[in-house]
């Protein structure tokens, strides 16, 4: 459970469109850690959490808006600098990021949701049995996405999502699942008129991605 904000943070994510990537992740640090300045490089884990789950923008030299920067260029992407800074894999450095409002408040339910203290621990298993264990959860989500899908097995997949982004050693795999949290964390709030489809997808990559490591 994340602490009060001191009285001189800020709080407000209720108005305008975009808030910068900096601000965004110091409003998400308040409400997710008990202690942000207690943690070496707290603003950076949790500002990569963010890019996990959700849309990170950045305006084009020349471009009159700004364009959610894609999955492929954010994966392998680093947040430096206390959040100021986005470094992607291609070597560009991004300053002027940021993310919407209410894309926010839905990255901080979901980071709330898988635990952003525990992401990515590994607790000393050795890869070959690790991979076996997550193997084991994704063939449990792949029987249960199946539709229709019904409360409860959104549920139970939101657990299994959680626990492999909590443990899984691989990066990529850490992040599939927190891309999963998201769109569970989507699916809910739609209701009835949720497409599932991208619940579907992400549960397969994964699935590709645990297989990748073991060839």
């Amino acid at each position: 459970m994340g602490r009060k904000p001191k009285k001189d943070e800020p709080t407000d994510i209720g108005v305008g469109q975009h808030v910068a990537f900096a601000v965004a992740v110091q409003l998400a640090s308040s409400q997710l850690l008990d202690d942000p300045g207690s943690a070496k490089d707290a603003l950076n884990i949790v500002g990569s959490a963010l890019t996990k789950v959700v849309p990170v923008y950045f305006q084009d030299a020349g471009a009159a808006t700004r364009r959610a920067l894609s999955q492929a260029e954010l994966e392998g992407s680093e947040v430096m600098h206390r959040a100021t800074v986005l470094l992607l894999k291609d070597g560009r450095t991004l300053s002027a990021v940021s993310i919407r409002r209410s894309d926010l408040r839905r990255g901080i339910a979901v980071l709330k949701t898988a635990g952003i203290g525990k992401l990515g621990k590994g607790k000393g298993r050795k890869p070959a049995t690790q991979s076996r264990e997550l193997l084991a959860k994704v063939e449990e989500m792949e029987r249960l996405v199946r539709p229709p899908l019904l409360p409860a097995q959104l549920d139970h997949v939101n657990a299994l999502a959680v626990s492999i982004a909590r443990s899984a050693m691989d990066a990529g795999v850490a992040s599939l699942a927190m891309r999963l949290l998201s769109a569970l964390h989507d699916a809910r709030t739609a209701g009835d008129s949720a497409d599932h489809r991208p619940i579907e997808l992400i549960v397969a990559r994964m699935r590709d991605a645990i297989a990748d490591k073991d060839k």
